[in-house]
């Protein structure tokens, strides 16, 4: 519709004869000379639109010169079609002395202060000089004359809709006739993807009046309402925000359940009321609900607290396995947890309120799955530098403030360090100049040599104060006021960053031997480790001396010294805790082979058969490894330097070699379109040889992708013959199919055709690494982890050459792929990795994550 006033602000003039003016006219930042006494009346749009941005600053073409307010006084917007007052991003501008009656959507909506992203090269351009945003307002949503008639307005959602920024202030003001309309909300358009934000903003109130308008607040994104004197809540210097569990049975707080406007709650339900349209238009509460997810997860309850609510933040979290993923907030008094989900803008983590003095317990909600570093910040530090100035020209104490933070983990470290404050959540809130600054002169903190005491003088200790509580656990301190010691303001004094450290500071103790690599007289594992009743008179078997062996049951672990060569040569499974191999371990191919262990570790060669004899080629035989264990199983999780590999794990600081029995062809597209029910299909095969015997198994992939994963059929042959009639090889099995899987050409113009076929593809090998169960929904499962150690001599550096080797429900949901190559430095000569003819079935994550150097990796017809 028609705008009364748009303001749509070019930074220079949108004119080549007026390029002479081009670096002193700079009307986006430049304030108009007076307004006062506008009206628009009836208009079909909206009466004050800024549409992109206006940014007023006392040098105009200058925006780090400091805000210059633009006042607007005596506007009155009478029957808008759309709203009063609208615009994207703005910088002080304030509506003062205003009227708003019977606009047809949200009387006031403002986006976003005009500030720049992360690192932008300057500070924000809003410096919060304390001037209210809307003052002195005087909202109508219906005139008393129109009540009857429900009023030609009554799509209105919101009246207020505030920035998603800081410090916006709203005072004087009044609304009368909203009825179950809420006045005042928070974080405009922060749900929406092109506009996000992580929420948390604290907003001002004083002096506010209402006339049979109820609902006062609606918290849309973990918005704080600071309510100065009482009239926006009933209780004076109170902060309001939703209920999310860890908050909760604090005496400083007021829980109130807004559905059925019930006060003083002391449980958390573990089945939320079902709400429905008639439940929450009948409730007079002044906290506003809907029937959505973010309200129904905390019982549609908010909480009311006479202690400060502050953001918290938690960023730029490592490792990258965290990225995405929930973190659990735990109180450590009342144990009641809440989960908040990954803001993959603004700060990159997590923002939410916390009631300060208390005590506070993260971790990723994920098993097994650890922060080993990331930065953290206590409230927005110019509301801590307000308070103090306040107290300060009051000539009052300034209250107390405290928050301790415990980090919590399922692996074990040595110990952690503290950089102070966090260059980043500088460089967020000041720019790449004071982020740079920040990062020079940041300072380590002494760590507690008994951190316990954080546990019960929390409140009593100075701000950065850390330490490990055990080695599961760190702990911390945020504590206002400031110490005489601390940085300034400006440099975010209750900001940090935590790295979790597994080594002590002079480096881990290895204890490696020296690398093998030159074997030549094997030993078969059956006489390595013998009995007594095995061993001659002198005590010998096999050429060694029964004392120099070790006798091995399912609890012990197995060392295969650098200079042996051990070969596996047992009929029946074998089940041992782990092994590490700093020799050579080999499997012998004259019948079937079975190994399980926890983890296995090698630094020297596991080879299962090799290039020139690939294992069950000739004898048919099949070599498997078996990992086992849970992801709670947190003491058999294995550490290497700083890298926390967890268990069910074969870890490669050495080499790797499988050569399975070869394959001739890895997949086969279909001829003709199959349909449900068939117990065979016609194949294109390009070869003259099809080694596809009976017993092969195959996997079918889905064309019709109304559940892909669902619809990949697998079945077993029984024959594999050349269909003369057909001109193909037909591939036959027992068991019709449930799903069409198609096969054609289809005409794309200029006489060409595409064609779109399914495709089959052959998944049994010989050797088979798999996970003995995958610890129920935890999806958790064996994997490959391969890997160097920095400054180790010689340079142990992790290899693998597998051909025609299947990874059998392998990988770890969320912590790592089947197969994961990770380096940390470029090499002279590089190793080089190959993946040929291999196979990944069932997998639980990505079947193969690279994140290596200069490192060659070759994989070819795989499936």
């Amino acid at each position: 519709g028609s705008d009364g006033w748009y303001f749509q602000l070019p930074g220079t003039p949108i004119s080549h004869s007026m390029d002479v003016y081009k670096d002193s006219v700079c009307p986006v930042g430049d304030r108009i000379g007076e307004w006062t006494r506008n009206r628009c009346h009836h208009v079909t749009g909206t009466c004050i639109r800024i549409y992109m941005v206006w940014i007023p600053t006392k040098d105009p073409c200058n925006p780090t010169s400091g805000e210059n307010p633009q006042i607007l006084y005596n506007t009155t917007c009478w029957g808008c079609g759309k709203n009063c007052y609208n615009a994207l991003k703005m910088g002080s501008i304030h509506l003062h002395h205003s009227t708003f009656v019977e606009t047809g959507d949200a009387d006031y909506q403002a986006v976003k202060f005009n500030r720049g992203p992360s690192f932008s090269g300057g500070e924000w351009h809003t410096d919060y000089l304390g001037i209210p945003h809307i003052k002195e307002g005087a909202f109508v949503h219906i005139l008393p004359q129109n009540l009857n008639r429900g009023g030609s307005h009554g799509g209105k959602h919101i009246s207020v809709m505030m920035v998603q920024d800081e410090q916006f202030i709203v005072s004087d003001s009044w609304w009368t006739n909203y009825g179950m309309i809420p006045a005042l909300q928070d974080c405009a358009k922060c749900w929406t993807k092109p506009k996000w934000r992580g929420g948390a903003f604290t907003y001002r109130f004083s002096n506010l009046g209402w006339i049979n308008s109820s609902k006062h607040i609606s918290v849309h994104k973990k918005g704080i309402f600071w309510d100065i004197d009482g009239t926006l809540t009933g209780t004076p210097n109170s902060y309001s925000t939703w209920a999310d569990k860890y908050n909760l049975k604090n005496p400083a707080c007021k829980l109130t359940e807004a559905v059925a406007n019930v006060t003083a709650l002391d449980e958390w339900h573990d089945d939320p009321p079902k709400l429905i349209q008639a439940d929450y238009e009948a409730v007079d509460s002044i906290f506003h609900v809907e029937d959505r997810l973010i309200h129904s997860r905390r019982d549609y309850a908010f909480i009311t607290c006479t202690t400060p609510i502050r953001k918290f933040e938690v960023a730029y979290p490592e490792p990258a396995e965290v990225y995405l993923r929930q973190i659990n907030i735990t109180n450590l008094d009342t144990r009641l947890t809440h989960v908040y989900e990954y803001e993959d803008a603004e700060i990159f983590g997590w923002s939410f309120p916390v009631v300060a003095n208390q005590r506070l317990e993260i971790r990723p909600n994920l098993p097994g799955l650890d922060f080993s570093q990331a930065a953290v910040r206590y409230s927005f530090s110019d509301l801590l530098e307000q308070k103090e100035a306040d107290a300060k020209r009051n000539k009052e104490v300034v209250e107390p403030e405290w928050l301790q933070l415990v980090v919590a983990s399922w692996s074990k470290w040595n110990h952690y360090k503290l950089m102070y404050p966090d260059f980043e959540m500088v460089g967020v809130r000041r720019g790449a100049d004071a982020a740079a600054k920040a990062k020079s002169s940041a300072k380590l903190k002494d760590a507690l040599s008994n951190a316990k005491a954080l546990n019960s003088s929390a409140s009593l200790l100075p701000s950065m104060t850390h330490g490990m509580i055990d080695e599961e656990h760190w702990s911390m301190v945020f504590a206002f006021p400031l110490a005489r010691d601390s940085v300034s303001w400006q440099e975010e004094p209750l900001s940090a960053r935590f790295e979790a450290r597994r080594c002590p500071d002079e480096g881990c103790t290895l204890g490696l031997g020296d690398a093998g690599g030159n074997w030549t007289n094997p030993i078969r594992w059956s006489e390595y480790f013998a009995t007594q009743v095995a061993a001659d008179s002198e005590g010998v078997v096999g050429g060694r001396r029964l004392e120099d062996m070790v006798a091995l049951t399912e609890d012990q672990s197995l060392i295969i010294p650098a200079a042996d060569w051990v070969i596996f040569d047992l009929d029946e499974p074998l089940s041992i805790k782990n092994i590490t191999v700093f020799g050579k371990l080999s499997f012998d191919d004259s019948a079937d082979r079975s190994l399980e262990s926890d983890h296995i570790i090698v630094w020297g060669l596991l080879e299962i058969g090799t290039a020139d004899r690939p294992f069950g080629a000739t004898t048919g035989a099949t070599a498997r490894v078996k990992l086992r264990g849970s992801v709670f199983d947190t003491q058999t999780y294995v550490y290497i330097e700083e890298e926390t590999l967890h268990n069910k794990l074969l870890a490669v600081a050495g080499l790797v070699e499988t050569y399975g029995a070869p394959r001739q062809t890895a997949f086969l597209r279909l001829k003709s379109t199959v349909l449900p029910g068939a117990t065979s299909a016609c194949v294109l095969n390009t070869s003259d040889v099809m080694d596809w015997g009976s017993g092969s198994e195959i996997a079918i992939a889905p064309t019709e992708f109304d559940n892909p994963a669902g619809d990949v059929e697998r079945r077993t042959l029984t024959t594999s013959t050349w269909d003369q009639d057909n001109n193909c090889w037909r591939l036959t099995w027992s068991g019709g199919l449930s799903k069409k899987h198609y096969a054609g050409e289809f005409p794309i113009g200029n006489g060409e055709t595409m064609a779109l076929r399914s495709v089959i593809a052959r998944f049994d090998r010989s050797v088979i690494f798999e996970s003995a169960g995958t610890d129920g929904e935890n999806y958790y499962g064996g994997h490959f982890e391969i890997f160097d150690v920095p400054g180790t001599n010689p340079l142990r550096v992790g290899q693998v050459k597998m051909f025609y080797t299947q990874f059998k429900e392998f990988g770890k949901s969320g912590l790592s792929a089947a197969v994961k190559i990770g380096y940390h430095q470029n090499f002279d000569p590089p190793p080089d990795n190959v993946f040929k003819g291999c196979a990944w079935v069932d997998s639980l994550e990505y079947g193969l994550h690279a994140q290596s150097t200069n490192t060659p990796l070759i994989i070819q017809d795989n499936v």
